[in-house]
Formats: C-alpha cells, structure tokens, sequence
C-alpha cells in the first residue's frame, strides 16, 4: 500500500511512501497518478521512499514491469529512499538498465534526495 507525502506532492514530483505489500491495485492506482502528472507537466519525477524491503504479491510481480515500460520515456528522475543494500542494488540496477535517472539515498539523506528530485523546477 502507498500514501502520498503531502508536502512533497506538488508539480511535476509524484512523492509517494510505501509501506508493506505492493499489490496490483498499488500498480493500477501509480500508473493513473502519473498519467495525470504527465498530461499536466509532460514527464513525472518519481520520489519514492520505502518503510523496508518492498514485498510486491506475486500477482504484481508482472505489473512492476508494465508500469517501467510504459513509463520509462516518461520519467524524467527516480529517488529511491530507504535501507539497505537490495534497494541500493535495484537502484542501480535501474539506472544503468533504463534510461532513467535512478538515484538511491538512505532514509538519513531525505533532504538530498528531495534536492536532487526537484532540481531545475521552478519555485
């Protein structure tokens, strides 16, 4: 399930948390809100952060992938925020895999990944 982060949601930035199962309703509901900032702004930026290791159900396993490709020309930067060397592996994985922007920082560098997401908007 994610939330959003109110006082980060804003403009083109898509900042959501998410906190124990990724399920295809998660996907579904994602891939509507960034169609949304899309339409609005042409691209979305994507700042997740992640309350441990994301535990996708199985059945959303496969809507992982649809979303990054339906969306990867679309997204014009990724902060990943949370713990632990799965999610920095992933991150960079994703970054050299796709030509999206995927930046990985650790739950203690919020604030640098905020400053990294929203660099080049206008206040």
């Amino acid at each position: 399930m994610y939330h959003y982060i109110d006082d980060r949601n804003e403009g083109p930035v898509l900042a959501i948390r998410f906190a124990d199962r990724v399920t295809e309703e998660d996907f579904a509901a994602l891939s509507d809100d960034m169609n949304e900032r899309i339409a609005e702004y042409g691209s979305v930026r994507l700042y997740v952060e992640f309350d441990g290791i994301p535990r996708p159900e199985l059945d959303a396993l496969d809507d992982d992938l649809k979303l990054w490709r339906r969306f990867s020309d679309d997204i014009y930067r990724f902060a990943i925020v949370g713990q632990g060397r799965l999610l920095a592996w992933a991150s960079d994985v994703a970054d050299r895999l796709t030509d999206v922007e995927v930046e990985f920082f650790d739950h203690d560098d919020r604030d640098e990944a905020w400053d990294w997401i929203s660099e080049g908007i206008a206040a």
